[in-house]
C-alpha cells in the first residue's frame, strides 16, 4: 500500500530481487499493493495500480512473474514480459516488446503480442494496432530520454563474461558533452572505450552500439572499417518488423547487396535478445555474412547460435523503435550518418 510518485521532467526505475523492473516518466502515480517476492520459490505476485502517466514494466524471468497491473480502465495480467503503459482517468494505451500480456475491461478480454499496441477508451471501445499513439510515443521516448535505455531492459547480455573492460578515451568523452545529447547519453558511455562503440544517427535521434570483439573479432573489425570508409551513411533499413528486427547495410536497399567481402561466422552462446545487433548471412550458408545487420527490437531464440552477435545497444534503441515498418517500408528511414565514437568531434 506504498505510492510512487514522479513530478515533471522526473523518472524512476524499481527493482526488485529478481531483476524485474518498473521504470516510471515523468508526472505518473503508482500504487504497490501486496506486492511480494518469494526468496524460495523465486516468485514474483502481486498488484500495481498506475493511476497516471507512463510505465515499463521489464522482467526477466518469464516463468517466476504473476503480476497485475490495474489503470483506471483495465487490468493488464503479467507472466515475464516486457511492455510500455501509458494511462490516464478514462484511456489505457499497452505496448508489447517482449512476451505476451492479456488485457481485461469492460470490452472483454484481449491477447496482446510483441509489437502490437492495445488502447482501451472507456467511451470509445478497445482497439489492436501496430502502431503506437503520438502520446504513447512522445512519453516512452521522453521516460528513456531520462533514464539510459540499458537500465531499462534486464537481459541475459547485461552479464556477458566477455564483455569489453577497457579504458575510455577521456579527452574524446569530454569533446563529445560539447554535442547536443541528453544525459542518459553520457552515462552511457562513461567507462567505455570510445574505440569500441559506434554511433548511428537516424532523424529520430543517435543509436549507442557497444562492440563485443570477444565475441566476434573479424565481424568487429570489419564493421569499423566500412564505417570509417562512410560505407554505412545514407543506406537504407531494407527491413523493420516490430518486436522483432531493423535491417539494414545493404548499398541496393533489397536485402539481396553488400560490399564484396564474406565472413566466417563467428557464433557464440549468447541469446538473441532486445539490443542485440546480429550479422544477416544467406540462409543455410553460415559464412556469407557481408555487410549487412540487423538489431534486435524483441527477443528472438531460434537465432541462437546460427547468427553472429557482434554488439548491443547501450543506448538509443527507443529511436529504433520508431523506424517505418515494411520489407522494404514505403518510406525507408536511412543512416544520415554511421561513425566511430572516438572518430567524432
Amino acid at each position: 500500500n506504498q505510492k510512487v510518485r514522479t513530478g515533471r521532467n522526473s523518472g524512476t526505475i524499481l527493482e526488485f530481487n529478481d531483476k524485474t523492473r518498473m521504470t516510471m516518466g515523468e508526472r505518473a502515480q503508482m500504487l504497490l499493493d501486496d506486492l511480494v517476492y518469494d526468496r524460495k520459490t523465486e516468485n514474483l505476485t502481486g498488484m500495481v495500480q498506475l493511476t497516471r502517466g507512463v510505465l515499463r514494466f521489464a522482467s526477466a524471468k518469464a516463468a517466476n512473474v504473476d503480476v497485475k497491473v490495474r489503470t483506471p480502465t483495465a487490468i493488464i495480467g503479467i507472466r515475464g514480459t516486457a511492455f510500455d503503459v501509458l494511462a490516464n482517468s478514462r484511456k489505457t494505451d499497452v505496448t508489447v516488446i517482449n512476451g505476451r500480456i492479456q488485457v481485461n475491461s469492460q470490452f472483454g478480454i484481449q491477447e496482446v503480442g510483441p509489437g502490437e499496441t492495445l488502447s482501451v477508451d472507456s467511451s470509445g471501445g478497445a482497439k489492436l494496432t501496430s502502431e503506437q499513439s503520438p502520446e504513447m510515443t512522445i512519453a516512452v521516448n521522453k521516460m528513456l530520454s531520462m533514464i539510459s535505455e540499458s537500465k531499462t531492459f534486464p537481459t541475459h547480455t547485461d552479464n556477458l563474461k566477455d564483455k569489453p573492460r577497457l579504458k575510455t578515451d577521456n579527452q574524446n568523452f569530454a569533446s563529445n558533452k560539447r554535442t547536443k545529447q541528453p544525459k542518459a547519453f553520457f552515462d552511457a558511455i562513461r567507462g567505455k572505450n570510445l574505440e569500441d562503440v559506434i554511433y548511428i544517427d537516424l532523424k529520430y535521434g543517435r543509436v549507442v552500439i557497444e562492440l563485443l570483439k570477444k565475441l566476434a573479432q573479424m565481424h568487429v573489425a570489419r564493421i569499423k572499417e566500412l564505417v570509417r570508409q562512410g560505407f554505412y551513411n545514407g543506406l537504407k533499413f531494407h527491413r523493420v518488423q516490430k518486436g522483432f528486427v531493423a535491417e539494414t547495410g545493404d548499398p541496393k536497399g533489397t536485402g539481396l547487396g553488400g560490399s564484396g567481402k564474406m565472413l566466417k561466422a563467428e557464433l557464440s552462446n549468447e541469446s538473441f535478445v532486445r539490443g542485440v545487433v546480429g550479422m544477416k548471412h544467406t540462409l543455410r550458408e553460415l559464412d556469407s555474412a557481408d555487410s549487412q545487420f540487423f538489431i534486435m527490437m524483441g527477443s528472438a531464440s531460434h537465432l541462437d547460435g546460427k547468427y553472429t552477435i557482434w554488439g548491443r545497444v547501450i543506448y538509443g534503441i527507443e529511436f529504433v523503435d520508431l523506424l517505418k515498418q515494411g520489407s522494404p517500408p514505403k518510406e525507408a528511414d536511412v543512416i544520415k550518418e554511421m561513425r566511430v565514437a572516438v572518430d567524432t568531434d
